[in-house]
């Protein structure tokens, strides 16, 4: 504060004066009233919190386009236009359950003018393409895995269309405001000229997604208000500028200081008075409130169509008559629309439930499949298809040689757990905590190793690490370190906000873990043992996957985690978290393909595998896979020429027997670690395991050393009774 503030300007500042020190408050935040529509209480209830008296806040709820909605299916508006004889009656009938025996004869595939653009699909997403192409009305649904190029898809239909037909008008819509970034950037990509497109976002997507959302450039609301929304000078009056209009300059200015506050729907009302658009994106929930302004529309697309429910997109189809194909991409393996709240029968009655359930089952539908991944390393995408879709009758296959998916296993070179496979496992059974107020979960011995190993690998990783947790209370603590790391690089979600994102390396979370679990605890359905959630946090990488937790607990009550986990342990092994103090040395020993301590031991997780086979689920009995260690094929390592070669056709060897010869490694000064204290070696076997592997009662002192040796010749890697010298 100014001494001379309250001064009269003639009057001089005395020494006493300029020696006194003025204590002042600095407001960090100004408030200001701003009133409501619809909310008649607003002036007393700002006085009220003015004067610091109780007062009772009523939020007005948004609804949306519901109100349309409710009118239309209180009117049977859907099941008159499904009678009638319009372009989107067909669609209509076929989406409510009363479609023809069968879809409609299938057009041979075939390269359209846009040969560019459809040289670039693959057999599966040409047959989508013929499809979209034809000139028969068809509802078509593309089951389409994570990875397999349906936005690419999508985009050359769009593409496509637009060059055949000149009077179309196409509206692509997803439940996911990411999803619509996509399909945006692949359609820039797939046209070979310029189209007027428009891509509107709802407030919380440019809150999050802003990153994303910029580099759209011209096809954004906010640049098409500035370059379009000038209006030409007409008899007697003058032209007028963009800045003259009030909701224009609103957002204009919203957008670049608060973008979540800037609106979308009022904006958009009032520009597509003045012009319209060939290609329009935007959520589906946009899309039901601004149908009625966005003119004939001809094509409708939907991505992520598994969390669209079936009322929203008939909503949508009533307001357009002229539709002559509606495209719907997804996978049924992935989550869907998530309503605890209603009742089952309510939910199917009503139409709440994902569209997906009347695609996989009505007729008259279209129906194709793809099946080539172009995402993820080839490990990664065979332990997914074992896991998830050849279970449900689909396939998965790598769509991309190894040399180009091998970034990760480059990079980490001889620190990696099992040569060219780019799955880590490290099973940590420790237990969680429980918040007191939202009662979420957090691990923090399983956050602190995730940390660790972000530590040892981030700062000269090439790319984007994604970590993604289970639970909202793990990704507040996690993003609380990442931001005090300043880690620009690596992003923290939740497994349910991540669907339709991926990333070059992705660190999976589990947290919940069996240590201080009561036995009731382990009768219930866990929320991340649910398949769908699961194939979504192992679907999302591309060069790497981690995953940390108790691999016991998620193996048993998981059916997807099982298969996973079964297939990737034919290529390498489970670790404990004492692998990150071996990474911590950039060139570590190696014992054949395994990486290895210096006394020749692959740190590897005993406890989960004897957890593993001793549990309440039955080992699995799928071909090629471990077999129970109790089993007679049960064998320890062969060693050949000082090295210990691990047979991974079979289960681990008694712990007896896992040390080896090893062959002298160059002494390496080792790294600095991202840890104050060294990891704790790795868990001791139980008595039962002991017994099982070895049938002897010597194996069970639990205070014996991992590491055998000889007291006759001294050496390293069996006992007496077995030494031949």
């Amino acid at each position: 504060m100014n001494v001379r503030d309250g001064l009269p300007p003639d009057q001089p500042i005395s020494s006493n004066m300029q020696n006194n020190t003025c204590n002042a408050l600095m407001p960090e935040q100004f408030l200001s009233y701003r009133a409501k529509k619809g909310y008649d209480r607003g002036w007393e209830d700002w006085e009220s919190i003015i004067d610091q008296r109780d007062s009772n806040l009523k939020p007005i709820p948004n609804y949306g386009g519901l109100p349309f909605r409710e009118e239309a299916f209180e009117l049977s508006v859907p099941s008159d236009i499904a009678e009638g004889q319009y372009p989107v009656s067909k669609i209509l009938k076929t989406l409510m359950g009363m479609g023809e025996d069968g879809a409609e004869q299938r057009p041979t595939v075939r390269l359209s003018s846009n040969e560019i653009v459809v040289g670039k699909l693959n057999e599966d997403q040409r047959i989508t393409h013929g499809l979209f192409l034809d000139d028969k009305s068809r509802v078509i649904f593309m089951q389409a895995p994570a990875g397999t190029g349906k936005s690419v898809s999508v985009a050359a239909c769009i593409a496509s269309v637009l060059k055949k037909d000149r009077d179309a008008a196409i509206l692509a819509v997803s439940p996911l405001n990411v999803a619509v970034c996509e399909l945006v950037k692949d359609t820039m990509e797939s046209l070979s000229e310029k189209v007027p497109m428009l891509a509107l976002f709802s407030g919380q997507g440019k809150g999050r997604y802003m990153d994303r959302i910029r580099p759209l450039g011209d096809n954004l609301l906010v640049e098409a208000v500035q370059r379009d929304g000038n209006v030409p000078s007409a008899e007697g009056n003058e032209p007028k500028k963009w800045s003259d209009n009030k909701t224009f300059k609103q957002y204009v200015d919203d957008f670049n200081t608060a973008p979540r506050r800037a609106r979308e729907r009022s904006t958009t009302a009032a520009l597509l008075k003045q012009t319209k658009y060939r290609v329009y994106f935007m959520t589906l929930a946009l899309a039901e409130e601004l149908a009625l302004d966005l003119g004939n529309v001809t094509y409708v697309l939907v991505d992520e169509c598994g969390q669209a429910t079936l009322s929203a997109v008939l909503s949508i189809l009533t307001q357009f008559r002229s539709v002559k194909k509606i495209l719907l991409t997804g996978d049924k393996q992935q989550l869907r629309v998530h309503l605890p709240s209603q009742m089952t029968v309510v939910r199917g009655k009503f139409g709440f439930e994902s569209i997906l359930e009347v695609l996989e089952t009505a007729k008259g539908i279209d129906r194709t499949v793809l099946s080539k991944c172009y995402r993820s390393h080839s490990a990664i995408v065979k332990c997914l298809d074992v896991g998830v879709y050849s279970p449900a009758g689909d396939r998965l296959v790598p769509g991309r040689p190894d040399i180009e998916m091998s970034s990760f296993l480059n990079f980490m070179g001889p620190r990696i757990v099992a040569e060219n496979c780019p799955i880590i496992l490290i099973h940590q059974k420790s237990s969680a905590q429980m918040e007191n107020i939202s009662f979420s979960s957090h691990n923090p011995e399983q956050r602190e190793t995730a940390l660790g190993f972000l530590g040892i690998i981030q700062g000269t990783f090439p790319g984007l690490i994604q970590v993604v947790c289970f639970y909202q209370a793990e990704r507040k603590h996690m993003v609380s370190e990442i931001e005090r790391r300043r880690w620009p690089n690596v992003k923290v979600s939740t497994v349910d906000s991540i669907q339709s994102q991926e990333a070059e390396l992705v660190l999976v979370i589990t947290t919940r873990s069996a240590a201080g679990r009561s036995t009731e605890a382990d009768t219930g359905k866990e929320f991340w043992a649910d398949c769908a959630r699961t194939t979504v946090a192992l679907s999302r990488p591309k060069f790497g996957l981690v995953i940390i937790g108790d691999l016991s607990l998620i193996w048993h009550k998981g059916t997807v985690w099982r298969r996973f986990i079964d297939e990737t342990l034919k290529m390498t092994v489970a670790v404990t978290p004492e692998y990150l103090n071996l990474i911590s040395n950039p060139f570590p020993s190696r014992v054949g393909k395994f990486i290895a301590k210096r006394d020749g031991t692959v740190p590897m997780a005993f406890e989960f595998y004897a957890e593993r086979d001793s549990g309440f689920m039955p080992f699995t009995t799928q071909a090629n896979a471990f077999p129970p260690i109790s089993s007679i094929h049960a064998q320890p390592p062969a060693f050949s020429h000082g090295m210990m070669i691990i047979d991974t056709s079979v289960r681990p060897p008694p712990i007896n027997m896992i040390a080896a010869h090893t062959i002298p490694t160059p002494s390496n000064r080792p790294g600095p670690s991202a840890r104050m204290a060294p990891y704790p070696p790795q868990h001791l076997p139980r008595t039962s395991y002991a017994e099982a592997a070895q049938q002897a009662p010597s194996n069970t002192n639990s205070n014996r050393r991992i590491d055998v040796k000889c007291y006759r010749c001294g050496k390293i890697g069996h006992f007496s009774k077995r030494c031949r010298t």
